[in-house]
């Protein structure tokens, strides 16, 4: 355990295997539990939003346990019973907007636990160029999670998670930059580092063309690929007016503001005079430098320059809603042709309302955003969303990169336009197929299918300039990636039913389904009361450094000793007799006429083992226990488990009375009740 912050995660080992136009990440969090009792170690991660997490590994003591992916209720059902029976537990779902979560029940004094994760992704592709893109650390964000409660993640400046990481990249590869420097050996890249930062790697793929490959299973084809602009873009005529979205909240602060102002002001000189721009920057509020975008040229590129110049990261949270909202008002007022460069670390919390409002606003206006992700930990989920649905990019400037370059480039895309875009599979029209429906210049862009028929050319057209390319098979490297990543944008076109039982089949962790593993023994100490420990995220890092260079393993790693722990203790001790009896029934019960809120209440406070009032389930899902509380429950007739029996008494009666149990005490009364079937 961290032993600064009481934090259960030691640290992580990161493997990459680079196969474009895909990679594989092979993620290794490793959790200790140091403590003096059993303990459920909590801790939530992002993922890049279009990757895909497939394969787990779940070791702990040294024992390898086999988990499944079920559909995601059923999964926290069998996970919470798991826990409460005293077995060792793993739970890791999804959470949305690109955060995952690892729940670890019942990890012993002095266990160590390593659950490896599988995370496949397309790459980026731009300019001639392919990122590898990893985010390692959530910062805060601004505004209002939708996350319940328990699920949101926290951070602590004292914790301290340390990583080694290597990257093989296949002959013929040219690195160009990353964000991490790299010990060559042949073909391996090794790095070292803190969860602090994001992982990003550039490659050259100017010699990457169009291309297609499939893999045959479950009685159809996946198919994967990418389409590469090879035809040049055309110039709109009229210039596009451009406002500048310029994040100036606090979380900006340190290197981002640095790499941002220094970006705009090479970028700024290779403007045209007679291009119309306008400056908002934004924190919790907004300012505007004009009230509409105004020729970069005399005093208005002037007053332009010194704004730049005196940009400062003391604007408070990241409202990137307010600024959008007033940008695309500018634009409804002035009539004129405009684009929307939005520059931010993307530190906010996504508003279905807001959100869904400003795209239908941007849509309706012809506006398109451009969005330039800056910084250490960028927030890539609603930047990508933002630029996808208004036919804008995405580009992600770690502070190793040229953001000068970034703006340029899309300064550039946003004069000179974009085509639409196309791709069906010959031979099957109903076939499923995603992909963008905008691509630029020097861009190129991933689509998906899936078709029952095997497809042997993809058809093409950008720009009215159509092309054909062939499908060939994919290697044993990129079998499971074509799967997965296929599978996860294909759920997407379906019933829930139907995309949960599929995410099961292709063992994809999703919106429906989740990751879960039970043990068949018990823990001898645990009392299904584990005593939580939330590990929280390290502060991201805000200035320029060298990376950490370290040579010893994450879990050999010591920190200073910390007397208080982050997390207050969330259980109580309760040693009632825990054995299960088989009973008889004498009597049918007698209708419910009686009001038992306030009992309900008691019951939902000791069942949910978060909550200072928890006791053990088995310790109240007895006959005597309820009793004693005031309830009016008859003993069964027949031959029962004791606590199946009362966990359905519980549930009936709080349907009669209108009364809602928490989530996780619902579900785990529901997974007693269904003893049987679980």
């Amino acid at each position: 355990m961290n032993s600064v912050t009481s934090s259960p995660l030691q640290g992580a080992s990161i493997a990459i295997d680079l196969n474009l136009p895909c990679a594989s990440t092979r993620l290794t969090q490793v959790f200790v539990n140091d403590s003096d009792s059993v303990i459920e170690a909590v801790f939530q991660f992002p993922v890049p939003r279009n990757a895909v997490l497939g394969e787990v590994s779940v070791v702990i003591a040294g024992v390898r346990y086999e988990g499944q992916v079920s559909a995601k209720h059923r999964a926290e059902q069998t996970y919470e019973k798991g826990v409460s029976e005293g077995k060792r537990s793993v739970l890791i779902s999804d959470l949305g907007d690109g955060l995952y979560e690892v729940n670890l029940g019942n990890l012993d004094v002095e266990e160590t636990a390593e659950i490896e994760l599988c995370i496949h992704q397309m790459m980026m592709f731009d300019n001639g160029q392919a990122k590898y893109f990893l985010p390692t650390v959530i910062a805060p964000k601004y505004g209002r999670s939708r996350l319940r409660l328990e699920h949101q993640p926290t951070n602590n400046a004292l914790v301290e998670y340390a990583f080694e990481g290597h990257i093989n990249i296949p002959s013929g590869t040219t690195l160009t930059a990353g964000s991490h420097s790299l010990d060559m050996q042949a073909e391996q890249g090794f790095f070292y580092g803190h969860l602090d930062q994001d992982i990003s790697f550039t490659f050259d793929a100017s010699e990457l063309k169009s291309h297609a490959i499939s893999v045959e299973h479950d009685g159809g084809y996946s198919v994967m690929g990418c389409v590469a602009a090879n035809v040049s873009p055309h110039n709109q005529g009229n210039e596009r007016a451009v406002q500048l979205l310029l994040d100036c909240s606090g979380s900006m602060g340190g290197v981002s503001m640095s790499q941002l102002k220094d970006g705009l002001e090479e970028a700024l000189l290779d403007v045209s005079m007679t291009r119309k721009i306008n400056v908002i920057k934004y924190g919790s509020n907004h300012q505007s430098l004009f009230l509409e975008p105004r020729e970069f040229s005399g005093a208005y590129k002037e007053t332009v320059s010194e704004c730049v110049n005196q940009l400062r990261a003391d604007m408070g949270g990241t409202n990137i809603y307010g600024a959008l909202e007033t940008a695309l008002d500018q634009v409804s007022k002035s009539g004129v042709e405009t684009d929307i460069i939005l520059v931010t670390d993307g530190q906010v919390w996504e508003d279905e309302d807001d959100f869904g409002r400003l795209l239908e606003q941007s849509e309706k206006l012809g506006v398109r955003i451009f969005c330039i992700g800056v910084g250490y930990a960028i927030s890539e989920s609603i930047l990508g969303r933002l630029s996808e649905r208004t036919n804008g990019t995405l580009s992600l400037v770690n502070p190793h990169e040229n953001m000068a370059n970034a703006i340029c480039d899309v300064m550039a895309k946003s004069q000179f336009g974009g085509m639409a875009v196309t791709i069906a599979l010959e031979g099957d029209k109903s076939a499923f197929v995603e992909h963008p429906s905008f691509i630029y210049g020097r861009q190129m862009v991933p689509f998906f299918a899936r078709s029952l028929a095997h497809p042997q050319t993809v058809s093409i057209n950008i720009g009215e300039q159509p092309q054909n390319i062939a499908v060939i098979a994919a290697s044993n490297a990129t079998e499971q990636p074509v799967k997965q990543l296929v599978a996860n944008s294909y759920i997407g076109s379906l019933s829930e039913l139907e995309a949960t039982q599929y995410a099961v089949s292709q063992g994809i962790v999703s919106k429906y389904t989740s990751y879960v593993m039970v043990s068949t023994e018990s823990v001898e100490n645990a009392d299904g009361m584990p005593e939580l420990k939330q590990a929280p995220q390290m502060q991201k890092r805000d200035r320029l450094a060298s990376p950490v260079m370290m040579h010893k393993s994450c879990k050999h790693i010591s920190s200073a000793s910390y007397s208080s722990s982050l997390i207050p203790d969330a259980c109580l001790d309760f040693d009632d007799d825990l054995s299960v009896d088989m009973i008889e029934w004498s009597s049918d019960p007698e209708p419910l006429v009686l009001s038992y809120l306030e009992q309900l209440t008691q019951i939902d406070q000791y069942l949910d083992r978060r909550h200072a009032k928890a006791k053990p389930a088995r310790a109240v899902l007895l006959l005597s226990f309820l009793i004693a509380n005031g309830f009016d429950i008859e003993t069964p007739n027949q031959k029962v488990d004791e606590a199946q029996y009362c966990a359905s008494f519980l549930l009936d009666l709080a349907d009669s009375q209108g009364f809602e149990f928490s989530v996780r005490v619902r579900m785990l009364l529901e997974s007693f009740k269904q003893l049987e079937s679980i």
